[in-house]
């Protein structure tokens, strides 16, 4: 079975280390930016990063329009705040990778405490010896 954390959707608050003011709402980027044969040479290019952004952004709090009000977290306003405030972006990206960092390597230590030998799955029953 495979099974899906709604949580994970909603994403995580982070508070901007530099900026006290600003926070992000963030999920974890999509699968395919991460995963990789080790090994593997993985180029990330420009096209890739703003979609990781856009994706991995779902909210967030400080960020204002030239009136000083609060501004939507809608993918134009992610665009322009990419665009004027390209290092704060970064940081969404950042985290957003971490996140999914942390989230396969726990998954990869649940499948390898799984397959421990002496340890049975769904999978694998031991089999009687017969004389």
């Amino acid at each position: 079975m495979i099974t899906v954390d709604p949580k994970l959707e909603s994403g995580t608050w982070f508070t901007h280390p530099d900026e006290d003011s600003i926070q992000f709402k963030i999920r974890p980027t999509s699968i395919y930016s991460i995963n990789k044969t080790p090994g593997e040479k993985f180029d990330i290019t420009l096209p890739d990063v703003v979609d990781m952004y856009l994706y991995c952004l779902l909210d967030w709090k400080g960020i204002g329009g030239p009136d000083n009000k609060g501004l939507k977290c809608t993918k134009e306003n992610k665009m322009a705040f990419l665009n004027q405030y390209d290092a704060l972006a970064s940081f969404v990206v950042t985290k957003a990778s971490e996140m999914k960092s942390e989230l396969v390597e726990a998954q990869e230590a649940k499948n390898l405490k799984k397959s421990q030998p002496g340890e049975t799955t769904k999978q694998e029953k031991p089999v009687a010896k017969t004389a």
